[in-house]
C-alpha cells in the first residue's frame, strides 16, 4: 500500500539525456485504493524504448535545457521468438498528440516508442 502522499507524487526516471515522469495522481485519479500498477523501460537504441506494465501514463522530457522531447512513433506489441510483433500502431490520440504514452489499468501491455527532442 502506497502511503497517504501518493495522491501528490510523481517519480522521474532518467536515462541519459531524457527523463521519464510518472504522476501518480493522474494514473489514480480519486480512486478511494490504488490500482495494482507497475512497469518497466528498457532502452533498445538512443532514443528508442520498450515501456512495459499496466496502470501508468509516461510523460517524456528533455534533460538538456532548452530542449523539448516528444514521440515520434508509438506502437503496441508483443516478442514472438525474440522478435517485436507490432499488434498496432498507435495515432495522436492514443499518445495525446506525441506527449505521453498510457498503459492502460487491468492489463498488462507493452509499447515500443521512438522518442525525438529539437
Amino acid at each position: 500500500m502506497l502511503p497517504p502522499l501518493w495522491r501528490s507524487r510523481q517519480h522521474c526516471l532518467s536515462l541519459n539525456a531524457l527523463a521519464f515522469v510518472v504522476p501518480f495522481a493522474s494514473v489514480l485519479a480519486a480512486a478511494a485504493a490504488p490500482p495494482p500498477s507497475g512497469g518497466l523501460a528498457i532502452e533498445l537504441a538512443p532514443n528508442e524504448f520498450i515501456v512495459a506494465g499496466t496502470g501508468l501514463v509516461i510523460t517524456f522530457a528533455s534533460r538538456e535545457p532548452g530542449k523539448i522531447a516528444g514521440i515520434e512513433s508509438a506502437e503496441e506489441g508483443r516478442f514472438v521468438d525474440g522478435e517485436w510483433q507490432n499488434i498496432r500502431r498507435l495515432g495522436s490520440d492514443q499518445t495525446h498528440q506525441g506527449r505521453h504514452v498510457r498503459l492502460e489499468s487491468g492489463r498488462f501491455s507493452l509499447q515500443r516508442v521512438k522518442l525525438y527532442t529539437y
